[in-house]
């Protein structure tokens, strides 16, 4: 096909093009990472929840600060299941979606720039403000409300062309409803008001003549918008005075009451987040994340991300350049141009007001989805800028790169969550096979190389549906290992805590520390009472290792596995399989099992990454008077100065439970 036939049939086809490109960069950004990934921070309480009681406790979940949360995750819970995948899917779907809707607004609204719809709509698909696609079992809830948000935008603009009086009415009813839930499910995006009133503004211009000619074009916009208007009066009403927010974070008492005792420090402070976030949305986000990106995923990462994220960039830079000249004249109208920047600017500032005021920044790495309200018109404020101040061969170079930082920042994400997902299944796996059960009230805390602990349902989530998956109420609980919770152990002062519905009851003298100090680490089970610990090992864990009680593992109960369709087939069993069963033999002072443990894993070849890892060999060779098995393993373990600290210790106190002939002839062998 030549170039011209090409170029023909991308200008009469541009929806079938459009929704060409969008999907397949999508394709590129996201499908490759699906495999990968799982459930991640603020999925496991709700999965938790939904898992053992119902869609029943979604509802009540959410209940406490934005119950449409919970309403509405009921509409496809009980499609999905625990299904990760299917939610995965739902999410690009979604985002495509919602990409192609922007589309079509912006052909609406500005009819000429039918190359700046065409590259909003891409970089929508790959705005790298928001890494949080592939966290799709919760998150998924915020892309649902940006394409209900742009859906309703995109309807209430069609309305402006009906003529029609029952296919407008129909157009303004369900678009109020979409707007309603939209806000209702997260209440900070009614900044995109802004955008909808700016649009009326713009369509009522067009035949508005006359002096007063700004103030009679608002006063029609106004009037056109006030259906909306109300029905934005009434959620805030329900939202602010009727509704009882049990949720500090999301309620606007308390962030008015903190404006009001010191306002003019306040509005300063205000008015410097709003500029900062701004830049975030527009600029800052196509910058920051992809360096990130690049210079710390591993070098055969970063050669596929790379490679894919340049296919990805080419492609869609061919297509602006084949668009051809018709475009080049649409792109420089100053008109069109000047007007999405004014309204793009406006509309992002509005987004960010109720983010800045509630105290939030939209920044990727943490709060990405307080970027998603501004997404839209911060993609408006840029490519109208580019068309107005930048010529037509640069731009296409600019917005190839735009292209290439998105792909490469959601496949890098990806990357990252799926050693995440892998961390996160190792550690489970592995205390089933180190913990047959955990005694009930059993209270959790712990670090991992490999998988994120930022809040206590982290633990007691995947805990309690391992080893309590019929109980409705957690009853192991965790907590996350940060300066509180060591100090109230040495205190021994326990607390009792209701989040979100659930009752969690933290007894200190319960307490079951777990470390997986490092990459090449198994988990480890701290024993307080002699404890071993790895050069790895963090400050906290040292700290609080003393008071880890081993005795909270239960060990004649019958062998719990973790839910296979949540966490995956039981993995092969490589050294930390071996390292775990000889653990719990240890513990249970069957010798001859570790013996034979260790040589079951030397004939498959399996080698120890941290050596820390030998202590319950060395202890079961000395016990059982096997000197060749003692000469193995003993120089390598005391090879690391640090162990020599607590081991030693452990044998003149005599706390590892041998015989006393075994504890002197270690002694003897290694602290002499």
């Amino acid at each position: 096909m030549k170039r011209n036939q090409i170029k023909s049939f991308i200008t009469s086809h541009e929806w079938i093009v459009a929704i060409l490109a969008v999907v397949l960069v999508a394709v590129i950004a996201y499908l490759p990472s699906i495999k990968n990934a799982g459930f991640y921070n603020d999925d496991y309480h709700i999965l938790y929840g939904a898992y053992t009681s119902g869609i029943e406790k979604l509802r009540e979940i959410a209940q406490i600060d934005r119950p449409m949360h919970g309403i509405t995750f009921t509409m496809y819970y009980p499609l999905f299941g625990v299904n990760i995948h299917a939610y995965q899917i739902f999410e690009i779907c979604t985002n495509i979606l919602t990409a192609l809707l922007s589309f079509w607004l912006i052909r609406m609204v500005w009819p000429r720039q039918k190359g700046a719809a065409f590259i909003i709509a891409v970089l929508m698909s790959v705005f790298p403000g928001y890494i949080d696609h592939m966290r799709s079992f919760n998150f998924s809830l915020f892309m649902l409300n940006l394409f209900l948000y742009i859906f309703s935008l995109c309807l209430s603009t069609k309305a402006l062309f009906v003529r029609s009086k029952m296919v407008k009415g129909l157009l303004i009813v369900v678009s109020i409803l979409a707007y309603l839930w939209a806000v209702l499910l997260n209440e900070y995006y009614i900044g995109l008001e802004v955008l909808r009133l700016g649009i009326f503004y713009l369509f009522a211009a067009q035949t508005t003549t006359g002096k007063s000619r700004f103030w009679k074009t608002l006063g029609r916009a106004v009037i056109t918008y006030l259906p909306w208007l109300l029905a934005g009066i009434g959620f805030f009403i329900w939202r602010f005075f009727i509704f009882t927010n049990q949720r500090n974070a999301t309620n606007l008492g308390s962030f008015t009451s903190a404006f009001l005792s010191s306002p003019l420090y306040e509005s300063v402070s205000l008015a410097k987040g709003m500029i900062f976030n701004f830049f975030n949305v527009t600029l800052i986000a196509w910058i920051n994340p992809v360096y990130d990106y690049i210079t710390s995923l591993r070098l055969k990462d970063f050669i596929f991300c790379g490679s894919l994220a340049l296919a990805g960039a080419i492609l869609i830079y061919l297509l602006v350049r084949s668009k051809g000249s018709d475009q080049n004249d649409a792109s420089s109208d100053k008109q069109d141009n000047n007007q999405m920047i004014v309204l793009g600017a406006l509309t992002v500032f509005a987004t960010l007001f109720p983010v800045v005021f509630a105290n939030r920044n939209a920044t990727y790495e943490y709060y990405g989805r307080y970027a998603l309200p501004g997404m839209l018109a911060g993609l408006i404020f840029l490519v109208g800028l580019l068309n107005r101040f930048v010529n037509h061969r640069l731009k296409e170079i600019v917005l190839g790169l735009l292209i290439f930082s998105g792909i490469f920042t959601q496949l890098g994400v990806g990357k990252t969550l799926g050693y995440d997902w892998q961390g996160s299944k190792d550690i489970w796996w592995q205390l089933s096979w180190r913990a047959p059960s955990l005694q009930p009230g059993t209270l959790l805390t712990g670090s991992s190389s490999d998988y994120a602990i930022p809040e206590g349902y982290n633990l007691w989530s995947p805990a309690n549906l391992i080893y309590y998956p019929d109980e409705t109420n957690p009853v192991i609980v965790g907590e996350t290992l940060n300066i509180d919770l060591i100090q109230n152990v040495m205190e021994d002062k326990d607390s009792v805590r209701e989040f979100r519905s659930f009752l969690l009851e933290k007894e200190t003298e319960n307490l079951l520390v777990l470390s997986k100090p490092s990459h090449y680490s198994c988990l480890h089970v701290i024993d307080g009472s002699a404890p071993n610990y790895s050069t790895y090992d963090s400050t906290n864990i040292l700290l609080i290792g003393a008071y880890s009680h081993p005795d909270q593992v239960i060990l004649d109960a019958e062998p719990s596995k973790p839910p296979a369709e949540i966490f995956g087939t039981e993995p092969v069993h490589d050294w930390c399989y071996y390292y775990q069963k000889a653990e719990l033999a240890l513990q249970k002072g069957d010798y001859s099992e570790v013996v034979r443990l260790r040589d079951e894993a030397t004939a498959n070849d399996l080698r120890q990454g941290d050596p820390s890892e030998l202590l319950p060999f060395i202890l079961a060779y000395a016990q059982t008077n096997n000197e060749q098995g003692l000469a193995e393993v003993l120089p390598i373990y005391m090879d690391y100065p640090f162990h020599k600290v607590n081991y030693c210790a452990n044998l003149r106190q005599q706390n590892f439970g041998i015989s006393e002939s075994a504890n002197l002839l270690l002694l003897e062998r290694s602290c002499e």
